[in-house]
C-alpha cells in the first residue's frame, strides 16, 4: 500500500494520529490509516441516488424534519414559511406564513406540537390540528435578543422536559415545561460571550447544539472562531472552550457515539473525544469542498453533505464509524443533484432520504 502518497495528501490526519497515538504503536496507527486510506482512495464506491420526487418551494430551505404521524414532514423556509407535506403523496397540507424573518430550526415536542426558531429573536411553540392542515401558536418564547440559530430538546432531562436554544446573542438558554400550565419558562442560561470577554450587546454566533447524556454536557459552537464550548449541565456556570481546526468556520456538530463528536467545517472534519475534549484526528476528503450538514441514520450510518463552489456540485457521503479503530469508513459518495449548499438531511419513517438547501426545493430519494 502506498502510504507515502496517502501521507502527502493527508498531512493533517497523519500528524494528528501521531500526536494522539505516538509513533511507537505502529499497529494501531496503521489500522486507522489503512481503513481511511482504502475508503478515501476508492471513489469507485460512487452511487447515484434514485430520485423519487423534487418539490419546488417559494424560497430556500433551512430545515426539514419528519413528524411523528409517520407520513408527514415539516419544512421551514428562509422567508418565514412553515409547510407540511405528506411524504407519500407529496400533497401540501399546510403553507403558513409564520413570520417575515428566516426560520432556521425546528424541533418536534410531541405529537402535533413543534418549536421553530426565528430570526426575529422568538421561539414559537406551535400545535398542528385537523391532520396537520391547520395550526395555532401556543406560546412565543422570548429571551434572546439576537437571531436564534438552533433548538434542541433534551434527552437527559425528561421530567420536566427541557428545551435548549442558542443565539447570536452569545447565550444558550434553557426552557422548562410546566405541565400544569402546559407552557415553557426560562430557567437558566450559559453566557458564552462572557468567557470571550465580549459585550453582551455584540453579535456573537452560537449554534450547533449537541447534548452528551453520558457526560452531562451541552456542546455548542462558534462558527467563525473555530471553537466549541462544553457547558456543564450539573453546574450551569461552568463553560470550557476547545479550539478545533476546520479551516475557517464550523458548519455542523454531531455526537455519533457516547464518546465521539464530529465537527464539520469548510475543508475538514474533526473527530473529537468528548471525555478528554481532544481532537483524535482531522480528515480532509476533498480539498475543494465544504462540509455543511451531518445526519445520523437510524441504522447508525452517518451522512455528511459536501459542496464545491468551484466544481459546482453537491454530494452526500455516507460513512460507517468503526468504534475499535475510530475510523470513518466511506460507504458511498452520492450525487445529490444540488448545485448549491445542502442545509438539511432527514430520513422518513419508511426509509426515504430527504435533502433540502439553497435551491428553493427539496428532493426525496429512494
Amino acid at each position: 500500500m502506498n502510504y507515502d502518497a496517502f501521507f502527502e495528501h493527508n498531512k493533517i490526519l497523519y500528524e494528528s494520529i501521531n500526536q494522539i497515538i505516538g509513533t511507537k504503536d505502529l499497529n494501531k496507527k496503521f489500522e486507522i490509516i489503512k481503513n481511511l486510506f482504502n475508503k478515501t482512495e476508492n471513489e469507485a464506491l460512487i452511487e447515484n441516488l434514485i430520485l423519487d420526487k423534487t418539490v419546488k418551494m417559494n424560497d430556500d430551505i433551512a430545515t426539514i424534519i419528519p413528524l411523528s404521524n409517520k407520513t408527514d414532514v415539516a419544512v421551514c423556509l428562509t422567508n418565514g414559511e412553515l409547510c407540511v407535506y405528506d411524504i407519500k403523496t407529496y400533497e401540501k397540507k399546510l403553507d403558513a406564513n409564520i413570520t417575515n424573518k428566516t426560520i432556521l430550526d425546528i424541533v418536534e415536542f410531541e405529537n402535533n406540537k413543534i418549536f421553530i426558531s426565528c430570526w426575529d429573536n422568538i421561539i414559537r411553540f406551535i400545535q398542528f390540528f385537523n391532520n396537520n392542515t391547520q395550526y395555532t401558536i401556543i406560546q412565543e418564547l422570548k429571551g434572546h435578543n439576537r437571531y436564534i440559530n438552533c433548538l434542541k430538546k433534551s434527552l437527559l432531562f425528561k421530567d420536566p422536559i427541557i428545551l435548549y436554544s442558542s443565539s447570536n446573542d452569545g447565550r444558550i438558554l434553557l426552557w422548562k415545561y410546566d405541565k400544569r400550565k402546559q407552557l415553557f419558562n426560562k430557567i437558566s442560561q450559559f453566557n458564552i460571550y462572557e468567557i470571550e470577554h465580549m459585550n453582551k450587546d455584540e453579535d456573537f454566533q452560537v449554534e450547533g447544539l449537541e447534548e452528551s447524556i453520558q457526560y452531562k454536557k451541552l456542546i455548542g459552537a462558534h462558527s467563525f472562531k473555530n471553537c466549541i464550548y462544553f457547558c456543564d449541565l450539573t453546574n450551569f456556570s461552568s463553560i470550557e472552550k476547545i479550539n478545533v481546526s476546520v479551516n475557517r468556520c464550523i458548519r455542523a456538530l454531531k455526537i455519533i457515539s457516547n464518546d465521539i463528536l464530529l465537527v464539520a467545517g469548510n475543508k475538514e472534519i474533526n473527530v473529537l473525544n468528548i471525555k478528554n475534549k481532544s481532537i483524535i484526528y482531522s480528515i480532509c476528503i476533498n480539498k475543494s469542498c465544504e462540509f455543511n450538514c451531518i445526519f445520523q441514520k437510524r441504522n447508525g450510518n452517518i451522512l455528511i453533505s459536501e459542496f464545491s463552489r468551484y466544481e459546482n456540485f453537491s454530494k452526500i457521503k455516507e460513512f460507517q464509524f468503526d468504534k475499535k479503530s475510530l475510523a470513518l469508513n466511506l460507504v458511498s459518495s452520492r450525487d445529490s443533484d444540488f448545485k448549491n449548499y445542502i442545509t438539511t438531511i432527514a430520513e422518513s419513517f419508511d426509509g426515504k432520504l430527504i435533502s433540502g438547501g439553497y435551491n428553493k426545493e427539496f428532493k426525496v430519494f429512494k
